[in-house]
């Protein structure tokens, strides 16, 4: 009985595939087990059953080679696909391309195998897709902007051409007759104040560079910018535009120069987020401040430049080696000028304030000694005032400003200390120690479509001009927006002081310096010093028409150096009141074309009727600027 079980049972485990020769071990390293089989089985097997599943699912080899296979796919593209391909296509998993082949692409690349497809018209390059080109457009695509490399994939040009055209109608300055009136029997001490000018520049500007600015600095830069320059002004008075009373009271000029040509070069990244350090040198312009207080002028130098911290930091170190200007057009000449002038400044976004950016520099202005006439035979260097020697002068600034808005008040501020030495000057007739501040605040809200401004100004005066401090302060080559700027008589017009060789305020400065020119005088810190007032009224219009109104009132800090300079004592402080309009207009709602209009009254006070005259002074002025 026993062996009959026995039988039956073996017989049950062959016929059901569960008996086998050795004992399996499941933690043996020759056997896995199988999930589809549901079973243990030897390494071997698996590898020979996916070998054939994988030869299974594996296309077969086309007998047509892949050039020829390219060809009749060129030739014939509506073709139908084999039913190889058509195997291919359907064995192949959702959402996945056909794989195309390293050749396949260097065929396709070849731009005469394009053109031979029926319909296909090939792009150069990514800066074409989609846009028209045309030399004159200055709106679309134009390679003249920069729109797209002209040398490879990253080196693009730009040019830009600027006309600026200025009109000066039925302007009033007091005037010195002279020893040579221009009309006869004029027995007043002033003569004709009234003068008229126009001044054309031509301005064209050539950039070439290598960078993609989307997303890093320039690599490097070359810059040119060729200029004309045509002046022509009638004055009331002989010896006005010329010491040669024999010129006449009409003067045309034209003058042409080279007034930038720099090259800039990128030197490193820093970081990640490309703060950057590059040099530029040549002949450049810079202003080292917000609202060109102290410094702002083209002349030739060298300037390292940056950025720290993902752009939150700029810095500048910048040294000029100044070049002499042209009298009349101000533009550059060739002939050093003497003088020597570092600025260090750096700039801090976000500083404390969101939106608020702040800025400590550096200034140093070391202007040599030397002799110099203007083209229009004036003395220009020293000074034709008291000990006209000449000197130098060794001045240095240290200041704090800031630009932005705190909330709703916008907010602009400045601070400059100014130290060194005059080695003789000429008011003072000795050396003298530098000791001058300007102090300016501006705080302004917006309204809608007007913003209230109210701006206060200060630069110190000297009280006593005689001593060894001299403490009225003066800037190096400023150009200020600020209380009002060139729609102010105050900062817009030159004032002279009568029976002297210099002006009392220059043209386009807001400090009375008692210098001869702006560009070619030297700076005097022996001067009177200045105190503004002002408030005014930004008026967006409509969004072509935009103006600006200006209330200011002036006086001087301290009157002592005008007394000694004009032997006149009991000279009052107040200057009077400045009044100003000005209108812009952008007819195309862009920059192409501004047309800008404005007028000018200032109303003497006290002080200025001691000095100059009693009548109320004014201009009216416009400027027509096309940039293509």
């Amino acid at each position: 009985m026993i062996w009959v079980a026995s039988i039956f049972l073996s017989f049950l485990f062959f016929s059901s595939g569960l008996v086998y020769s050795k004992p399996i071990s499941r933690t043996s390293s020759n056997y896995l087990y199988s999930q589809e089989n549901k079973r243990y089985e030897s390494a071997e097997e698996i590898v020979a059953e996916r070998r054939k599943r994988r030869r299974r699912r594996a296309p077969k080899q086309n007998k047509i080679s892949e050039q020829k296979n390219i060809e009749k796919k060129i030739s014939s593209p509506n073709a139908k696909s084999s039913k190889k391909t058509k195997r291919k296509r359907r064995r192949r998993r959702r959402g996945k391309p056909e794989p195309v082949k390293h050749s396949e692409k260097k065929e396709y690349q070849d731009e005469t195998k394009i053109k031979t497809i029926e319909g296909v018209k090939p792009f150069e390059d990514r800066w074409r897709i989609l846009y028209k080109e045309n030399l004159v457009d200055p709106y679309n695509q134009n390679i003249l902007k920069g729109d797209r490399p002209v040398l490879g994939d990253d080196i693009f040009f730009t040019a830009r051409f600027d006309s600026i055209s200025r009109f000066e109608f039925f302007g009033t300055v007091p005037t010195p007759a002279g020893v040579s009136a221009a009309d006869p029997i004029a027995e007043e001490f002033f003569g004709g104040n009234r003068k008229n000018a126009y001044i054309q520049d031509f301005r064209f500007t050539f950039e070439l560079f290598k960078a993609n600015t989307s997303f890093r600095p320039r690599d490097w830069e070359i810059r040119l910018t060729p200029a004309i320059n045509l002046f022509h002004i009638n004055a009331a008075e002989n010896g006005i535009l010329s010491r040669d009373v024999r010129k006449g009271t009409v003067r045309t000029t034209n003058d042409y120069a080279l007034e930038e040509a720099s090259v800039e070069y990128h030197l490193l990244d820093l970081n990640r987020f490309y703060d950057f350090v590059s040099f530029k040198g040549g002949i450049q312009k810079f202003n080292s401040d917000f609202r060109g207080i102290i410094f702002e002028d083209t002349n030739l130098g060298g300037r390292l430049l940056g950025t720290l911290n993902n752009n939150i930091y700029q810095f500048n170190i910048l040294y000029f080696e100044m070049l002499e200007k042209d009298t009349n057009s101000l533009l550059n000449t060739f002939n050093d000028r003497h003088q020597e002038v570092f600025i260090a400044n750096i700039f801090a976004q976000d500083f404390g304030i969101k939106g608020y950016t702040a800025q400590l520099s550096f200034h140093y202005n070391n202007d040599g000694p030397s002799i110099e006439y203007d083209k229009n035979l004036f003395l220009a260097r020293p000074d034709a005032i008291g000990d006209a020697a000449e000197h130098e002068v060794d001045a240095k600034y240290i200041g704090f400003a800031g630009e932005g808005h705190w909330g709703r008040l916008n907010v602009s501020h400045f601070f400059y200390y100014a130290f060194g030495n005059d080695s003789l000057n000429n008011i003072a007739g000795r050396e003298v120690d530098i000791e001058a501040f300007a102090v300016g605040l501006e705080l302004s809200i917006d309204d809608d479509w007007v913003r209230y401004r109210f701006s206060w100004l200060h630069g110190s005066g000297d009280g006593d001009p005689e001593d060894n401090k001299a403490e009225g302060f003066d800037a190096i080559l400023p150009n200020p927006n600020f209380v009002g700027g060139r729609n102010t008589y105050w900062i817009a017009q030159a004032i002279p002081l009568a029976g002297t060789g210099v002006q009392m305020v220059n043209q386009d400065s807001v400090f009375p310096s008692l210098r001869s020119s702006k560009v070619q005088g030297q700076a005097n810190f022996v001067n009177p010093g200045i105190n503004i007032f002002n408030i005014g009224m930004d008026l967006n219009l409509t969004p072509k028409i935009r103006s600006t109104l200006n209330l200011s009132k002036l006086s001087f800090s301290k009157t002592d150096a005008l007394e000694l300079v004009l032997n006149q004592a009991n000279i009052a402080k107040d200057i009077g009141f400045d009044l100003s309009l000005g209108t812009e207009w952008r007819p195309w709602l862009n920059n192409n074309v501004i047309v800008d209009v404005g007028t000018n009254v200032l109303f003497p006070g006290e002080g200025f009727k001691d000095i100059l005259t009693e009548g109320n002074l004014y201009s009216v002025t416009s400027r027509l600027i096309f940039t293509y």
